[in-house]
């Protein structure tokens, strides 16, 4: 019943769930006083109605005086009960009457002891008669031993030869007290003689099948539990019959309830055979749409790929305008969202972004109900689908709006925490695409200006989940060779390449220069730069063998590749990845830097380290770290009557280092890091006889 106040949506009906409760609480039982004192907390409803237990009271007060004078009058009734007559025939005499009947051939007798066992010596009226546990009534506490194992062998009889009549009670208000004791027989016999209840024939169960499920037992003295093995022991004797009295319990909960609950009681039985009936009476159109979405709900638990299909086909693109399609497609929506395995994003989200009232009140319904054993979206979706949910959430549902809650948490609250539940799911991720999801959900939302520290924690919980020590054989190799590296992160793969390139220019400019393999010779001394698709392809293959077939990097594979541009001759970036494999060969780990190759010469050249390299290559990506390359030809030799040179600004090699350096800096401070290189690729002859830096021509050395 307080599960009932809680996940119901109208006021009105939480009320009157509410005034039930405190008709039949009993305050003396610890278990519901603790019940409602924690769902109190959360619910100002039952707050309200349980007020005379949980306000304080002040001495002397007029509530304290009618508090004192209603105990008072409550003790001058107890005291009425002691001192009332004892029964006659008394208790004793009336269970040991009754059991002589069943020994005697008439075990039909056995559903009054049932009622005589409810008496106590004093008693007026019979007692409590849903209690499906014998063994805590009067009758079986002041029993013998000797009389404990008679009230055990008429329930073996009664169970083995009498008929419950199921045809006359099931689906129908009908107290029929007959059936309701085979349950009782059933449950004392688990207790006290389960072996017998094992060796039951199933001819037995089949007749004893739809009591199991239907009988109205309560949590109190774990008569759920026990009902649940009842249900299982049954279903397995008599499916047929279980299954029967399954869908005849649906359309009553249909007709009187706002939803299923029988369902619960069959959790431990699911297999094709039930999966399949209850598949076909979700599909039944006299359903409401709340109880429709409790056997969706369920199937879905139990990875029933139809009802994924069929809850699907109940949510269009657009969603329905109104009336019942819209309600059923509202439910579906949300059972999908909180039970499919990929949350039905496939039809879910694109139904949202057509109707935008129709998401909120799917999200709103999805992040207030109570289905079972639903698993968060945050763990469904991918780090990008979590990123749009999280953006359109927030701006359908503003944080400033957002209401403080003390203690009763309604629909809005509930968006509120289920909002930011999907935050925390990225953020404790721990991996790169996670980093980027936020990344962009900050840039959506500059206005939260605490998503940084959200990031930042991102960032730290990524590191240390990806984070793989080096293997000693690996440290070394590096103390061996000093030109070895292990490369952990994008920023040491940086540093490495950097390296790299250094000694690539100590070839271009070396004894032996290699620059001449960068510019085309237009006549004797004269000289034009390749393209910018020549000197990437250079650098390309000077990587390659730098750092991966000379194995440079140690503790990983390394792979090179180039980009591809979307225009003509735009294909300058280059790809470096550090891969580290698993012992099953599997990629586990991989480091990325992205190397733009420029010539000096480019128009774009002050401009492209931020349009080209981190607004297109780096932005939305898992790689977060570039190298600016600048193939710097000024000199003497290069011919002056091309374009190129006359574009080409006219600074040295330092100055130009220090101006692309403090570019690199200032873009490393949005999350990515960027490092800048400018090589020396002019042409500089030393060989005898040769052409110097200065064009001018040297004399031959003595």
């Amino acid at each position: 019943m307080i599960e009932r106040v809680q996940t119901s949506t109208s006021e009105q009906v939480q009320r009157g769930w509410a005034t039930l409760i405190n008709k039949v609480f009993h305050w003396d039982d610890t278990k519901q006083l603790d019940a409602i004192l924690v769902a109190a907390q959360n619910n100002p409803i039952l707050e309200k109605e349980f007020a005379w237990l949980i306000e304080p009271v002040e001495l002397d007060s007029e509530k304290a005086k009618e508090m004192k004078a209603r105990y008072l009058r409550q003790q001058k009734w107890k005291n009425r009960e002691k001192d009332r007559p004892p029964l006659e025939p008394p208790p004793a005499e009336r269970i040991a009457t009754l059991l002589n009947e069943c020994e005697s051939g008439n075990s039909e007798a056995w559903w009054r002891l049932n009622m005589e066992m409810t008496l106590e010596p004093n008693s007026t009226h019979y007692g409590d008669e849903l209690e499906s546990d014998l063994t805590v009534l009067p009758g079986w506490k002041a029993a013998e031993l000797s009389t404990r194992a008679r009230i055990v062998g008429a329930a073996k009889r009664y169970l083995l030869e009498q008929d419950p009549q199921t045809q006359k009670w099931l689906g129908t208000d009908i107290f029929y007290r007959p059936a309701l004791a085979g349950f009782r027989a059933l449950r004392l016999l688990l207790k006290e003689a389960p072996a017998f209840v094992t060796a039951i024939p199933s001819e037995v169960w089949k007749q004893w099948a739809p009591i199991s499920l239907a009988y109205p037992t309560s949590g109190t003295s774990g008569g759920r539990e026990a009902q649940q093995h009842l249900v299982k022991l049954a279903y397995q004797h008599a499916p047929t019959e279980m299954i029967d009295a399954l869908i005849v319990i649906i359309d009553r909960e249909n007709k009187e309830l706002s939803g299923v609950y029988i369902t619960r009681l069959v959790e431990d039985c699911w297999d094709d055979r039930l999966a399949n009936a209850v598949l076909i009476k979700a599909k039944d159109k006299k359903l409401k749409p709340e109880c429709m979405g409790t056997l969706l709900a369920d199937l879905l638990d139990h990875n029933v790929q139809e009802a994924r299909t069929f809850a699907g086909s109940l949510v269009p693109c657009p969603p329905p305008s109104g009336g019942a399609e819209r309600a059923t497609a509202i439910v579906a929506a949300r059972v999908l969202v909180n039970h499919a395995e990929d949350a039905g994003w496939s039809v879910v989200w694109p139904a949202i972004q057509q109707d935008a009232e129709f998401g909120r009140e799917v999200i709103s319904a999805a992040a207030h109900g109570s289905e079972g054993r639903g698993v968060h979206i945050g763990k469904k979706l991918t780090e990008d689908e979590l990123a749009d949910l999280y953006i359109w959430v927030s701006r359908q549902f503003p944080h400033a709006e957002d209401r403080e809650h003390r203690g009763w948490i309604g629909p809005r609250e509930s968006v509120a925490q289920w909002r930011e539940s999907i935050l925390r799911q990225l953020q404790h991720r721990g991996t790169h695409k996670a980093c980027e999801a936020i990344r962009r959900i900050a840039r959506e939302l500059p206005e939260f200006e605490w998503l940084k520290w959200t990031l930042l924690e991102a960032q730290n919980i990524t590191r240390r989940r990806t984070w793989i020590p080096p293997r000693p054989g690996d440290i070394l190799k590096v103390g061996a060779d000093q030109q070895a590296r292990l490369v952990q992160s994008g920023g040491q793969l940086l540093d490495v390449l950097t390296e790299s390139l250094k000694r690539l220019e100590a070839k271009l400019q070396g004894e032996t220069p290699a620059a001449i393999d960068l510019w085309n010779e237009m006549s004797r001394g004269v000289y034009r730069p390749k393209d910018e698709n020549r000197l990437s392809d250079y650098v390309k293959r000077h990587l390659d063998d730098d750092l991966r077939q000379r194995g440079v990097i140690v503790n990983r594979e390394v792979e090179i590749r180039r980009g591809e541009g979307s225009g003509q001759g735009e294909r300058t970036d280059i790809h470096v990845d550090a891969v580290l494999r698993g012992s099953n060969e599997e990629v586990c780990d991989t480091v990325t830097a992205i190397i733009e190759a420029k010539g000096c010469w480019n128009r774009d050249l002050h401009n492209a380290m931020k349009t080209q390299l981190v607004d297109r290559y780096l932005r939305d990506n898992r790689c977060q770290h570039g190298l600016y390359l600048i193939g710097w030809f000024n000199c003497d030799q290069w011919d002056n009557g091309d374009y190129k040179k006359r574009q080409a600004p006219r600074l040295g090699i330092p100055e130009a280092q220090s101006q692309f350096d403090s570019q690199a800096a200032e873009l490393s401070k949005q999350d990515t890091r960027i490092k800048a290189f400018v090589m020396n690729t002019a042409l500089r002859q030393v060989r005898e006889g040769g052409w110097g830096t200065s064009g001018k021509r040297r004399d031959k050395p003595a």
